[in-house]
C-alpha cells in the first residue's frame, strides 16, 4: 500500500533512493503531508522531537533495505 506520513509536531526529514543522504533530504514541517508509493525506497530521520502519523489503506509494512538497520532483528 502507498504510505501516507503527516507531520504532526516538530520536523521530519525524508529523501528518496536505497541510501541514506541526509544531504538530499527534505525538511516537512508541522502540517506538512507526503505519500510515498508503493515499493519506493526512501530514508526518514527526525533531529529532535517529532510526532508523525503514518497510515496506509490495505496491508502494510516496513521493509529495510539494508536487513542489519531493521531493529526488530537481534543484535
Amino acid at each position: 500500500a502507498d504510505e501516507h506520513v503527516t507531520v504532526i509536531a516538530g520536523v521530519f526529514h525524508m529523501g528518496m533512493g536505497e541510501h541514506f543522504y541526509p544531504g538530499q533530504m527534505r525538511a516537512l514541517e508541522a502540517g506538512s503531508f507526503a505519500v510515498m508509493p508503493r515499493e519506493h525506497r526512501h530514508f526518514a530521520m527526525a533531529s529532535a522531537e517529532t510526532i508523525i502519523q503514518v497510515h496506509a489503506v490495505g496491508p502494510w509494512a516496513i521493509h529495510y533495505v539494508n536487513p542489519a538497520d531493521d531493529p526488530r532483528n537481534p543484535s
